[in-house]
C-alpha cells in the first residue's frame, strides 16, 4: 500500500530539522485543549507544540531525537462522529507535521520506532479486532504482524527491542484478561511472557535502553455483582525472558497510566493521579522515578491532566548500539 503524500513528507524529512533542548514530550488537557507538549526533564521550559484543535495523543520521539511521531484524532472536533485516528510525525520544534496512514483505522494505543528509524509499528482496526502492524516510512507500505480473530482477541502498544530483533506488546485473549506478549520483529514466534487472567491487567510495556528489562503497567480489579472495581494499580519491571518482576514503590493509592525509561536506564518517567484508588475525581500529572534511591519527583503539578510522557534518547549511553541516527536520504532511495 503506497500512501498518500509520502513524497512531501520525504522531502520534508531531507531538509534541515532543528534539534529542541528539551527531553520530555508529553500530552496535556491545559488551556482547554488536546495538545502535545515538550519540558526539559526537571519540568522546566514548558512549550506547547500543537495547537490542541484535534486531539493528539502518545507523542514518541524518533531514536535520533529529531522528529516525534503521534496519533490525531481527526473527527475530535466534531461531537457524534466515530474516531479517525492517523499516525502523524513532526519535527521535535512542533514544524511540517505530516498524517502518514490517511484513514486506516488506527488505533490510539502506544506506537513504537524501529531503532534505525525505517519503520514505525502501531497497532490498527482490522475485522473488528486490534492487530499489530507495520508502516515502511520510506515507501509507505504497511505489513500486518499479528493476525487476531475477528472481533475477540486483540494485539496493541508495541515496543521495539533496542537491537531490532523482537517486540514486545500488549494482548488481549478472550476471556483471560490482558497480559505481556514478545515476537520476532517479523511477527513469528509469539511468546506469552506474563500469565492472564480477567483480574489482571497487564500493558503498555517498555524495554530499558540496555534490552535487558521490561517496563510495563498492572491493574487488578474486582469484579463483584456486575461491577468491575480497581483495586490496585502499579509499575512493574522485569527481565526480559519474563522473571523477576519486582513493582516499583510507588504509593499503592496511585493511579499510574503511561510510563518510560530514561536514556541511561537509571530513572523512570511516568504520569499518574495521587490517590486515584479512593479519589478518581483527581488529575494526572508526571513524575520521575530514581530507581537507584526510590525518590519521586513531581515535573508538571498542573490543575490539568498531564500523562503519556516519553524521554528522549539523544543521550544514549546504556544501548549495545549505541546512539543511532536515522538515514532519511538512504531510506528514501531504497525500495
Amino acid at each position: 500500500m503506497r500512501l498518500h503524500k509520502l513524497w512531501l513528507f520525504s522531502a520534508i524529512l531531507l531538509s534541515v530539522s532543528t534539534f529542541t533542548s528539551a527531553d520530555i514530550v508529553f500530552k496535556s488537557e491545559r488551556n482547554d485543549a488536546n495538545a502535545l507538549y515538550v519540558m526539559n526533564d526537571d519540568g522546566s521550559e514548558v512549550r506547547q507544540l500543537t495547537n490542541g484543535l484535534l486531539e493528539d495523543w502518545r507523542p514518541i520521539w524518533s531514536p535520533d531525537g529529531r522528529y516525534i511521531a503521534f496519533t490525531r484524532d481527526l473527527n475530535s472536533a466534531q461531537p457524534g462522529l466515530p474516531q479517525q485516528i492517523d499516525l502523524f510525525v513532526m519535527h521535535a520544534d512542533g514544524s511540517h507535521q505530516q498524517n502518514l496512514t490517511q484513514s486506516l483505522d488506527m488505533s490510539s494505543g502506544n506506537m513504537t520506532w524501529s531503532p534505525d528509524g525505517r519503520y514505525l509499528a502501531f497497532s490498527i482496526d482490522r475485522n473488528r479486532t486490534l492487530d499489530i502492524a507495520v508502516l515502511d516510512i520510506a515507501n509507505g507500505t504497511v505489513r500486518y504482524l499479528t493476525n487476531n480473530p475477528a472481533g475477540r482477541d486483540g494485539s496493541t502498544a508495541p515496543c521495539w527491542s533496542p537491537d531490532g530483533q523482537y517486540i514486545v506488546y500488549e494482548q488481549t485473549k478472550n476471556a483471560r484478561g490482558r497480559t505481556i506478549y514478545k515476537m520476532k520483529a517479523n511477527g513469528r514466534n509469539a511468546t506469552q511472557l506474563l500469565p492472564g487472567d480477567g483480574q489482571t491487567m497487564r500493558g503498555f510495556p517498555r524495554w530499558s535502553p540496555d534490552g535487558e528489562k521490561i517496563l510495563y503497567s498492572e491493574a487488578v480489579f474486582h469484579i463483584g455483582q456486575g461491577v468491575l472495581k480497581r483495586i490496585a494499580n502499579r509499575l512493574v519491571v522485569m527481565r526480559k525472558d519474563g522473571s523477576n518482576a519486582r513493582a516499583l514503590t510507588i504509593p499503592k493509592t496511585w493511579v499510574t497510566f503511561s510510563a518510560c525509561w530514561a536514556a541511561d536506564g537509571t530513572q523512570i518517567l511516568f504520569s499518574a493521579m495521587e490517590n486515584g484508588l479512593k479519589n478518581p475525581n483527581g488529575n494526572f500529572d508526571i513524575y520521575r522515578y530514581e530507581l537507584a534511591s526510590r525518590a519521586i519527583t513531581n515535573l508538571t503539578n498542573h490543575p490539568a491532566n498531564d500523562y503519556s510522557p516519553d524521554w528522549t534518547p539523544r543521550r544514549l549511553s546504556v544501548s549495545p548500539g549505541g546512539k543511532l541516527t536515522t538515514q532519511w536520504a538512504r531510506i528514501k532511495g531504497e525500495k
